[in-house]
């Protein structure tokens, strides 16, 4: 009787594990075909973000629509499948875990953007289409805002993926809605802000000052370029006016500051940057530079602006681009294509100071107007989103709350873009030292280099290379405006820049190597970053590269995030990690 028993119990043990391995098998299976099913929605979804903006830029807001349905019929499918009780079992098996994983991510987070994020970025560009008004930004407002957030938690939650942990064709799709989620929260961010902001700027809330400054990057400063154009114009209920301009031959230098100025950028540069108008710039915190503008313009006109934009001559191409051409008095139009030139090079070279200035007010009262009248804003947010991002316009308001919200986004300034990058951001800032508009001959380069030392600081190296493409020949012949004419001690022809390298926080400056005769490096400390500064001069037709040594602490020194001051022509950024330290 016993053997019998024991038989019983051994067929009842195999019979329960072979149903408990078929169990297994089967949800095995089941996991397995609702991972297939949801990837394929997934595939579904990647491409119609590009039809969605397509329609969008094409303004077929009921197309727009249309695809937005598919989009999220397909992200909540994805997400309904990737949702079962048994998921999270299988997420812990060693290999199919971390592909099960990201499956259920993304669907979960594409569910989210398909949901709070498409219906009201969209809600918001159809009124802005149908009202044609900046002012309809101020009804989108919390709605974009609620996107933005909903879009950057969507975004850091799929970047956290591991694509490389995945099998290819899956860390492929991953990949991709990485970038896809990329290039959308930066526009969907943008859009936010602009309805955070721009209505309160243009008057909805009550009469505004506005101080324009246009830099001129053809003498480059930190924030892009010297301050040398200013222009008053007054916004209220939507509508702006042109009150008054100024050069900044209307602001005599000044024995002190007319404000204050941050101790670290008087460190780096001296007494310079409050004591005369077209250094404003100069100092990484946008702030600081506002107020000395401000300070500036209530000294000459006894008016405080509300608020202060600084743009570059390229924003004004970029508007150009898409609003076209606008007459000017002699005549002419000025186009996207021709501005750069017409603007900082062409009145350089042929008018004496008196007709440079009397030029550059006739184009800002041509210009301005034209744009401001016929503001598109659906055309516009595109058309700046570049010229934000790589550094080119900066807002400050005395109004706490915008002030708030922009010192936390791209147009903040170099110091807040800095800031917003995060610890392993490194910043190269470029100022003239020549005092003329030779800057449409300087071509810079930007290349970090890092290391990791095992247990000792890891070593980073920032090589910054400058070369003046002025022909050697001719260049005696360019005027003084251009050249500076050496009064600034800066031969002429010569091209003298102060390049200065922001590390992040806790990385300590190691000396700098390959100037030519140059000054001493200056160094500062400022909110936990170092700062180091050194004078290099080229001359027409050559290069000068200078190392910029740094040790990093820990050990393992992070690829590196690198932001530049913006210049006339692109500044290519390379980042080399090394296999080890040197010696």
């Amino acid at each position: 009787m016993a053997s019998v028993a024991l038989r019983r119990r051994r067929r009842t043990a195999v019979l329960t594990g072979c149903g408990a391995a078929v169990l297994a098998v089967a949800a095995t299976g089941w996991v397995g075909a609702q991972a297939w099913q949801a990837a394929e929605e997934l595939a579904a979804v990647v491409p119609l973000a590009d039809e969605l903006g397509s329609a969008v830029s094409a303004r077929d807001f009921d197309a727009a629509r249309e695809v937005a349905g598919r989009f999220r019929t397909h992200a909540d499918r994805a997400h309904e499948l990737t949702t079962g009780p048994l998921w999270p079992v299988f997420e812990a098996v060693p290999g199919l875990g971390p592909n099960l994983a990201a499956v259920r991510t993304v669907s979960q987070q594409l569910a989210v953007v398909a949901g709070s994020v498409v219906e009201p970025v969209l809600d918001a560009a159809g009124s802005l289409e149908t009202r044609r008004d900046p002012l309809a930004l101020a009804d989108a407002s919390a709605p974009l805002a609620e996107a933005s957030a909903a879009m950057v938690s969507a975004r850091e939650a799929v970047d956290a993926v591991d694509a490389g942990a995945l099998v290819p064709p899956l860390a492929d799709g991953v990949e991709r809605v990485q970038g896809a989620l990329a290039t959308g929260t930066g526009v969907v961010e943008g859009f936010a802000q602009a309805g955070a902001i721009v209505p309160g700027l243009l008057g909805a809330g009550g009469p505004r000052e506005i101080l324009v400054m246009l830099q001129n990057t053809a003498e480059v400063r930190t924030g892009g370029g010297i301050t040398g154009s200013f222009v008053q114009l007054h916004a209220e209920d939507g509508e702006i006016t042109l009150v008054r301009q100024a050069e900044s031959g209307a602001f005599a230098p000044r024995d002190a500051a007319i404000a204050p100025v941050p101790d670290a950028a008087t460190a780096l540069y001296g007494d310079v940057v409050g004591r005369f108008v077209q250094n404003a710039t100069m100092t990484p915190d946008f702030t600081a530079s506002a107020r000395l503008a401000s300070a500036w313009w209530h000294s000459a006109y006894g008016v405080t602006p509300d608020a202060v934009v600084s743009i570059d001559p390229l924003v004004l191409r970029a508007l150009l681009a898409v609003h076209g051409p606008v007459a000017l008095p002699d005549g002419t139009q000025l186009s996207a294509d021709d501005l750069v030139h017409r603007l900082l090079v062409e009145p350089y070279l042929h008018l004496d100071p008196e007709g440079q200035t009397a030029y550059l007010q006739q184009v800002s009262a041509a210009v301005l107007p034209a744009l401001t009248a016929d503001a598109d804003p659906l055309a516009w947010l595109p058309a700046l989103a570049p010229v934000i991002a790589e550094g080119r316009v900066s807002v400050w308001s005395a109004v706490p709350a915008e002030q708030e919200a922009l010192a936390a986004s791209a147009l903040g300034g170099p110091s807040a873009r800095l800031d917003a990058a995060g610890d392993d951001a490194w910043a190269v800032y470029f100022n003239d030292a020549t005092g003329g508009k030779m800057g449409s001959y300087l071509d810079a380069a930007v290349e970090v280099e890092v290391r990791s030392c095992g247990d000792g600081p890891g070593e980073a190296i920032v090589r910054v290379e400058l070369a003046n493409t002025a022909p050697a020949d001719t260049v005696s012949d360019l005027p003084l405006s251009m050249t500076g004419g050496g009064l600034w001690g800066t031969g002429v022809g010569d091209i003298g820049t102060n390049v200065t390298v922001a590390a992040p926080p806790g990385v300590d400056p190691a000396g700098v190597t390959g100037m030519k005769g140059g000054e001493p490096a200056a160094e500062s400390l400022d909110g936990g970053r170092s700062f180091t500064a050194v004078r290099v001069n080229v001359s027409p037709g050559e290069a000068e590269v200078v190392e910029f040594r740094f040790l990093v602490p820990g050990g393992d020194a992070a690829t590196p995030v690198v932001l530049h001051t913006p210049m006339l022509g692109p500044v290519p950024v390379q980042v080399v990690t090394a296999p080890a330290c040197a010696g």
